[in-house]
């Protein structure tokens, strides 16, 4: 049932909501001299984000062929 796993489809996708806000204004944080202060936190919470995906894998929750 699409219900089932819809929200976990969907939520990997809320990443890109805060990424792109962050990419666009990347290059006046560069300017500003704050370039890779700002870069290390994206990259920490893009690591984050990777660990719950893998903690989900490790779970079976991307397994769509799985009934439940």
């Amino acid at each position: 049932r699409i219900s089932d796993w819809s929200s976990d489809v969907c939520s990997s996708d809320l990443e890109v909501i805060f990424m792109y806000p962050w990419a666009v204004s990347l290059l006046g944080f560069q300017q500003s001299g704050l370039g890779w202060q700002v870069f290390g936190l994206m990259l920490a919470f893009v690591l984050l984000v990777e660990v719950g995906h893998l903690y989900a894998y490790k779970k079976g929750v991307f397994d769509w062929n799985k009934r439940g």
